[in-house]
């Protein structure tokens, strides 16, 4: 293997997102953002080639991502032969780029469904109007929030200046709902802080806060992936705070997300309470991906 892996750094940001913009398809999962917040937790390394960067995770199991950049530019026969002869298992690719694999090598490649992986994709207008029947319960609890939070509420985009409230906003969410799944919120929680410590020095960044009698209620931290798709990494709310959800969701959006067409709001890792959740947002597409296996 030629491949040479090193820490993701900041240093190479800038160049990263340079190749994730030239990449056909952009999953959430991949942008610069979630590698860099992430890598505490999971030890990321990415490895560069000519018109390739390749992700992989380290630990605490080792999990090789499908590689980001200009995938059409690439000669995948010779490249995977080269790189990867022997049996090689690569996590989340893409259902295009798995394509681009099978039609390169048919007899090596073994493609398997990640449904737990796919990123749900919605319309930043069906999620800032709520429209018709399909939205109504989501509609009934953000009007909720409006009547009984009148003249109490403020949102206000995120700035560097709101990161400690925040911050701490995050700690008493940890504390209060940790113990539920101390494994996944765990590493979750430590993505959070990292991100919003570096808020600044992260390219492509974008957040909104809410407030009730002048105290958090909810915040949202996404980012840009390309001109017409914002992310939307983390969302937390105030349980006691009905309706909070709902309102930082839209509120977020129709303040930030007009520019953008679509809204992805990342994955649901098989845990049936999110997907519920993802789905009542009515997702019109998904990115889908698989396990693909170079046997």
């Amino acid at each position: 293997m030629t491949l040479t892996f090193e820490p993701i750094s900041l240093e190479r940001q800038t160049a990263y997102r340079a190749l994730f913009g030239r990449c056909p398809v952009r999953p959430a999962l991949e942008c610069f953002v979630s590698l860099w917040g992430w890598t505490d937790t999971y030890a990321m390394e990415w490895a560069w080639d000519d018109f390739l960067v390749w992700p992989r995770q380290t630990g605490p199991v080792p999990l090789r991502f499908a590689p980001v950049g200009e995938w059409n530019r690439v000669d995948w026969k010779a490249l995977l032969q080269r790189e990867f002869p022997e049996p090689t298992e690569f996590f989340a690719v893409p259902e295009e780029l798995a394509d681009l694999w099978a039609k390169a090598l048919p007899d090596r490649v073994v493609r398997t469904e990640q449904r737990g992986q796919w990123e749900y994709l919605h319309r930043v207008s069906d999620l800032v109007e709520l429209p018709g029947n399909a939205y109504r319960t989501r509609r009934q609890k953000y009007n909720q929030f409006l009547r009984l939070h009148e003249g109490r509420f403020r949102y206000r985009p995120l700035t560097r200046q709101e990161i400690p409230a925040v911050m701490a906003f995050q700690e008493r969410w940890m504390e209060r709902f940790g113990d539920t799944s101390p494994g996944d919120l765990g590493a979750e929680h430590k993505a959070v802080l990292r991100i919003l410590d570096a808020w600044e020095k992260l390219d492509g960044l974008l957040g909104g806060v809410l407030d009730v009698d002048g105290v958090i209620a909810a915040y949202t931290v996404a980012g840009v992936l390309d001109a017409t798709t914002v992310a939307i990494h983390f969302e937390k709310a105030c349980p006691d705070v009905p309706g909070a959800y709902q309102a930082i969701n839209r509120m977020f959006l129709a303040a930030e997300g007009t520019p953008f067409v679509l809204a992805n709001r990342e994955e649901d890792l098989d845990d049936p309470g999110i997907r519920q959740a993802k789905l009542s947002y009515r997702p019109v597409a998904f990115l889908r991906k698989e396990t693909v296996l170079l046997r």
